[in-house]
């Protein structure tokens, strides 16, 4: 599938990251047709999708996000992206999927040079997230934001495809990346108490790390999550508030009043690392 997988990055040397031909739905015939791209309705959507003529190039922090410029025709400068390696967020439709991930792997065979991640968590040198039309708000997803990894949709791998080249992704991308990535949370360092209610220890460790903050001991932090213990100085803030932060939708972290208990706390069931499935699901 094209969302499960265990916890780790897929970078060049993962086991995830390959270059052969994909099982499944054959690429060839993949049109920009592709369904209705995620499935029926979603709630939590990412954020919105953001126009065209603002979508130029911003944030590529990813390895490969930039352009390269080619010679075409009667010595015309075209503008071809330049890929590295495309990863997927696409569980919420394995059909899309199958064929998406196909079409990609054809078209890194013709370019040698580019890799497909099929189930990893996007590592440093992803430079493309592909999702569907309105992206859930995935751990690839936040990985992907935090890395200022480019998510685009599906649309982009099936009209690349057909023309036999990685095309622009102006006209493709999905969320709107952060003008900081791998700042969102400038240094803000955390203590992960035990009552998480969104995310197992580990995820949420790796996210904030990969997003710019310091996961640390109670007696260093500034911001507690998980817990209704905190010191003198020390503010409390939910799972949802550090996704918010990371995907831009708010200016600063949100404090929980002293009154409210964690969102974990009465959970009945915890969430344990390394299930399999943390990376597809909708947070």
């Amino acid at each position: 599938g094209g969302g499960g997988g265990g916890g780790g990055a897929c970078d060049e040397n993962s086991a995830g990251a390959t270059n052969m031909p994909a099982r499944g739905a054959k690429a060839r015939g993949a049109t920009a047709r592709g369904g209705k791209e995620g499935g029926g309705k979603e709630g939590g959507k990412a954020s919105r999708k953001r126009p065209a003529a603002e979508a130029a190039d911003e944030g590529g922090g990813a390895a490969g996000g930039g352009k390269k410029k080619t010679k075409k025709g009667g010595g015309a400068a075209a503008e071809e992206e330049a890929v590295a390696q495309v990863a997927f967020s696409l569980s919420s439709d394995t059909n899309l999927w199958q064929t998406a991930f196909s079409a990609a792997t054809e078209l890194a065979k013709l370019e040698g040079k580019v890799s497909i991640c099929s189930d990893e968590l996007p590592g440093e040198r992803v430079s493309h997230l592909v999702v569907t039309q309105e992206p859930r708000r995935t751990l690839k997803v936040l990985h992907a934001i935090s890395r200022g990894i480019k998510i685009v949709t599906a649309e982009w791998v099936l009209r690349s495809f057909e023309a036999r080249r990685w095309l622009p992704t102006e006209p493709y991308i999905a969320l709107q990346p952060s003008p900081v990535p791998g700042r969102q949370l400038d240094g803000a360092r955390f203590f992960l108490g035990p009552s998480l209610a969104k995310f197992s220890e580990k995820q949420l460790r790796d996210l904030v790390h990969v997003a710019g903050g310091v996961p640390t001991a109670q007696a260093r932090a500034q911001y507690v999550v998980g817990t209704n213990r905190k010191l003198e100085g020390q503010e409390r803030v939910t799972e949802e508030a550090i996704i918010s932060q990371i995907l831009g939708e708010t200016d600063e972290l949100e404090r929980v009043p002293p009154s409210q208990p964690p969102p974990g706390a009465a959970a009945a069931e915890t969430q344990e690392e390394g299930d399999g499935e943390s990376d597809s699901e909708e947070f």
